[in-house]
């Protein structure tokens, strides 16, 4: 009843209520931004980008909610969707070196609004979004953006806290 290959996939589970009800909302409604949101992080000092992806690996890899992606089912007799834990998912991290450009604080918010605002397309799109934006050598702004079906802001401060763990631990 659902298109997925044991090959790649770990685990099926049903919605919950309140995941179902996002669920459909983002069907109906692709270009709302009420099921986003995002968790942005000013970091003062100079950042490995693919060492903050190795770590983004990582974190993805520990946990397997992060690889979830969101399907429908229309058998009569089963649930509406379900999340579908993949083995391995893509991650999507988008870089944007702004430091030779002439930044000032709306500039700076405009470029955050952008890397928050996404219309996902479920199920192909991930639920996860990173974003590094390079202001500086020594200022860097991570933004992390997330469907709430996913998780919810506590999930998404435990989230940056480990990504930042795993970061500090790959650069000792």
């Amino acid at each position: 009843i659902l298109d997925v290959s044991a090959d790649t996939t770990e685990q099926i589970l049903p919605l919950t209520a309140s995941q179902r009800d996002l669920f459909i909302d983002t069907l109906m409604n692709p270009q709302t931004q009420y099921n986003s949101f995002a968790y942005v992080l000013d970091i003062a000092r100079e950042i490995n980008v693919s060492v903050w992806h190795k770590a983004l690996l990582a974190l993805h890899a520990e946990q397997p909610l992060l690889r979830a992606k969101m399907v429908s089912c229309s058998a009569s007799y089963a649930e509406s969707a379900y999340q579908i834990i993949e083995k391995k998912r893509p991650i999507k991290l988008d870089i944007q070196d702004l430091s030779q450009e002439p930044l000032d604080d709306t500039i700076l918010q405009k470029e955050i609004q952008d890397c928050i605002h996404w219309q996902y397309n479920l199920p192909k799109d991930s639920l996860v979004y990173n974003s590094i934006l390079k202001v500086s050598n020594q200022r860097f702004i991570s933004v992390l953006t997330v469907h709430h079906m996913l998780m919810d802001g506590i999930g998404a401060a435990v989230y940056l806290n480990r990504l930042c763990e795993i970061y500090d631990l790959l650069m000792a």
